[in-house]
């Protein structure tokens, strides 16, 4: 293998680039007398950085920084809630995730940053889930095209004596990878009761996004059990279920996230 000997002393801030030579004999780069030391310093150190947005803000692209991972997840939709009446209810959908890799930027601009909020969970009054808020990354100094991660939608709730279907994943948009969110699985209602009870039934799961698994349906025998929140980031939450007239709350999505890499 080739090698590159540096000879002599340099001094001042300038930067050098030794390529790698094109052939097998060692290579030897002599340099002016001066005063000084050639020296690595942190700027330049290896291994990946990054900056995790779990609010709104602002990011500043770093010195040095002219690519980035950008991973734009959207919040998860939540569970709906079911009243006094005997149901089940299905799952809030998961967050849709665009995932973008950005080249020619300039270290210094910014970018505006909006992290989808969750989907609220459906009330004990047979509320639906609400829709999980939408995460971007847009234009601010620096000029891009929008990058979006589209909320989960919430499931119905309130069926009074049957059960509803789940809701659909968020989509995504702008980024060199687009992917939808998983959609809430269904409720069951009822579910093959046993001779003991006179209700059997299953609420749905919610739906996964590419960062946070849904919330888990459960089944009762009979009694009643509240949806279960969505994991971060942008699950999507589970519904509730009741055989026993009790009013139940849905379950929440989880929030989203937006995520810089260099």
């Amino acid at each position: 293998m080739s090698s590159v000997r540096l000879s002599g002393n340099v001094g001042g801030t300038g930067i050098f680039t030794v390529a790698s030579p094109n052939s097998n004999n060692n290579q030897t780069l002599t340099l002016p007398d001066s005063t000084g030391t050639v020296a690595l310093t942190s700027d330049i150190a290896g291994g990946t950085r990054g900056q995790v947005f779990t609010s709104n803000g602002t990011f500043t692209i770093p010195t040095g920084v002219t690519a980035l991972k950008i991973t734009v997840v959207g919040g998860g939709g939540g569970g709906g809630g079911t009243s006094t009446s005997a149901a089940g209810c299905g799952g809030g959908g998961g967050g849709g995730t665009a995932i973008s890799y950005l080249t020619s930027l300039t270290p210094g601009n910014t970018l505006s940053v909006t992290v989808g909020s969750a989907g609220t969970a459906g009330t004990t009054a047979g509320g639906n889930g609400g829709t999980g808020g939408n995460s971007t990354v847009a234009s601010g100094t620096q000029t891009i095209s929008t990058i979006t991660g589209n909320g989960g939608s919430g499931s119905s709730g309130n069926p009074a004596g049957t059960a509803t279907s789940g809701a659909s994943g968020g989509s995504a948009s702008g980024g060199t990878i687009n992917l939808t969110g998983q959609g809430g699985g269904a409720a069951m209602y009822p579910v093959l009761p046993p001779v003991s009870c006179t209700f059997t039934s299953m609420s749905g799961t919610g739906g996964s996004s590419s960062l946070g698994a849904g919330g888990r349906g459960a089944v009762t025998l009979g009694g009643s059990v509240a949806g279960q929140a969505g994991g971060n980031y942008g699950g999507g939450g589970s519904g509730a279920v009741t055989a026993s007239g009790t009013g139940t709350a849905g379950g929440a999505g989880g929030a989203g996230v937006v995520i810089f890499e260099w």
